[in-house]
């Protein structure tokens, strides 16, 4: 099929699904007479506006927003405030197409796809590399947030990260089905780094992969993760695709960053990659930092456990300092979640169900030959809005492929 004749389909499905406004209309039409300009190229984008405690900010208005591309502003089409995966808005704007693909709408395989009212939630444990404490107080969080934290249409999946990537998404909203996959995520002792003992330890093999040169090619869009988190993510966000609307990603870990500093842009370029990847699926990731704050100091009744069932007790700066994992802001942070850290699981996975809750979906036109060129480059994008004191989080950008090209490549 010819890129025309697939615009020409990808229109037909799009009258067919939606009611979209004239482009060049001053005001917002009635339903009725709303129609779509072969000529218009969109861009969706998920927006999270919060004032200075946090709170979701709901009224604002198109002419709120601006977006630049590449440093450049962009006109904005329209900007509908959501709450969770609902269909239900509050028109702000010339168009109210829910389908917009995350990059290059309409000609991306997730376009024009309805949303549901049910929020799709993956919570990923990574169990590999947690200590022994970090998984048994991840789990209760857990627990805690299936029993009385979920909304009623909510639809869930809980995974470890020991399978790599192997687990198909699977959501459901039965509680008794939930907790059996947190039942099934554990710790286990073999896999942890020993002193003296470090040839049968899994987490070193996972930082000797990470140690691997990427191979990363011009016209190639996998991040080529396909261990440990990373893995999970990986295999999960393409998984996602599948499924409309807006999806998140909850990834609770002890931390990560790239094990080899000599390969430390080849893994910061693999991270960008998923998170474009996990933008082109509407998926928004929250990176939760689960290793408590510390000041670096034992006491007397952990010094003799260095080698016991907790395996060792690391010490790294991010501990000591209560830094947030540089690698996990780097996968979260460039799809509009965040990264944050706290002695609680349970309040953070609240705090980012919270923030799941509700969002703005703008859509902008780019300019001409914002998806050209043989030579892969990456466009910036960033949001602002002209009230003070407001906090606005975006995908960082895409890359100039359309998710058709993409697909193609899959």
């Amino acid at each position: 099929m010819t890129r025309s004749a697939h615009l020409r389909l990808t229109l037909a499905s799009a009258l067919t699904a939606y009611a979209l406004v004239h482009a060049d209309q001053q005001s917002p039409a009635p339903a009725d007479a709303l129609v779509f300009r072969a000529s218009t190229e969109l861009i969706r984008l998920d927006v999270s506006v919060t004032d200075g405690d946090g709170h979701p900010v709901a009224d604002l208005q198109t002419g709120d927003f601006e977006v630049f591309q590449d440093g450049k502003r962009q006109p904005v089409q329209f900007a509908d405030f959501r709450t969770g995966g609902s269909t239900s808005t509050s028109t702000r704007g010339a168009s109210t197409s829910p389908g917009l693909a995350a990059s290059a709408a309409p000609r991306g395989g997730a376009a024009l796809a309805s949303e549901t009212a049910a929020r799709r939630l993956v919570f990923i444990v990574d169990e590999v590399q947690m200590q022994f404490e970090s998984v048994a107080y991840a789990r209760k969080a857990l627990e805690a947030i299936v029993d009385g934290g979920l909304q009623a249409n909510d639809q869930a999946m809980i995974v470890g990260s020991r399978d790599r990537g192997a687990t198909p998404v699977a959501f459901t909203g039965d509680g008794a089905l939930l907790r059996q996959q947190i039942e099934s995520i554990h710790w286990l002792a073999d896999e942890h780094l020993r002193p003296g003992d470090d040839s049968r330890s899994f987490v070193l093999n996972v930082r000797r992969l990470g140690c691997q040169t990427p191979g990363l090619a011009d016209d190639a869009m996998d991040p080529g993760f396909t261990y440990a988190a990373l893995g999970e993510v990986s295999s999960v966000v393409n998984d996602l695709r599948q499924y409309p609307g807006r999806k998140a990603v909850f990834l609770l870990t002890d931390g990560f960053d790239v094990p080899c500093p000599d390969y430390q842009d080849s893994y910061n370029e693999r991270l960008r990659r998923l998170s474009d990847l996990a933008g082109r699926s509407s998926v928004v990731i929250y990176g939760l930092h689960t290793r408590p704050f510390s000041s670096g100091v034992r006491m007397p009744e952990e010094r003799p456990t260095s080698a016991d069932i907790r395996g060792p007790i690391q010490v790294d700066r991010a501990r000591v300092n209560g830094l947030v994992s540089d690698g996990l802001r780097r996968l979260a942070e460039p799809t509009g979640g965040f990264a944050r850290r706290s002695n609680s699981p349970q309040e953070l996975i609240a705090g980012a169900l919270r923030d799941q809750g509700s969002y703005y979906m703008l859509a902008y036109q780019p300019p001409a030959g914002t998806f050209e060129g043989k030579k892969l480059r990456y466009r910036t994008i960033k949001v602002v809005v002209n009230r003070k004191d407001l906090h606005v989080r975006t995908r960082a950008g895409f890359y100039n492929v359309t998710d058709e090209d993409v697909l193609l490549r899959q």
